[in-house]
């Protein structure tokens, strides 16, 4: 659970962040507050940043959920050109001729079948 100092005020996150209060009110309305004391409402950091990223001049954030589908994309392809050539991964046949894609597997499949020639 987060402790109470991690929780900020909209004033607090203003001026960490270096935004004027009427941009950080803009993005806190997307924001839910993780607790509310009389009139001030108190958000997390954690919480705040996402939102608050392109008013930052911030890289973009990368997507981590589209990272990882793109990761098993590409270890799908390479099992399947593993496969499809007949080679084991650490081959270097497969090293060599794979790299550029999967039309390449298929051209060392066919050099194999017929012997180099």
């Amino acid at each position: 659970m987060p402790e109470a100092t991690d929780r900020y005020t909209a004033t607090r996150l203003s001026a960490e962040l270096g935004l004027d209060n009427r941009k950080m009110r803009d993005i806190l309305t997307r924001v839910n507050p993780v607790q509310v004391r009389g009139r001030s409402k108190l958000y997390l950091l954690r919480d705040v940043i996402p939102h608050a990223a392109k008013y930052l001049g911030a890289p973009d954030v990368i997507d981590l959920n589209a990272e990882r589908a793109r990761k098993v994309k590409a270890e799908a392809e390479l099992a399947e050109i593993v496969t499809f050539s007949g080679h084991k991964i650490n081959s270097p046949v497969l090293h060599t001729y794979v790299k550029p894609g999967r039309e390449a597997a298929i051209r060392a499949l066919n050099k194999l079948e017929t012997n180099g020639e």
